[in-house]
């Protein structure tokens, strides 16, 4: 019974750990999505993470791409905007606000 308990009182730590950071990936995607144009260093920080977390589905993979790019381009970022959108255009080539940006 203690055995039990204590591999129990063990796993909840980790359980925790694991909940706080699909929260905070959560998070950063929200934040990425809504701040690309008035935000733009917050979406670039949060996009950034977002990507990095590696839990994202394609699209939103793609999607998390298209708002990190237009973030760069309202800090005239060009380079790293062209990049952003050429990488979500390979993610999901049907995302046209990803073309329309890209030209």
């Amino acid at each position: 019974m203690i055995a039990s308990l204590t591999r129990a009182t063990a796993v909840l730590p980790i359980l925790a750990i694991a909940g706080a950071c699909l929260a905070a990936q959560a998070g950063d995607f929200q934040l990425c999505h809504e701040n690309p144009a008035t935000n733009p260093d917050v979406a670039i920080r949060a996009c950034t993470a977002a990507i990095g977390s590696g839990q994202l589905s394609g699209a939103d993979r793609a999607g998390a791409s298209l708002d990190r790019g237009i973030a760069y381009l309202h800090k005239e970022n060009y380079d790293l905007a062209i990049r952003d959108f050429d990488q979500a255009i390979r993610g999901q080539p049907d995302l046209a606000a990803a073309f329309d940006r890209r030209c």
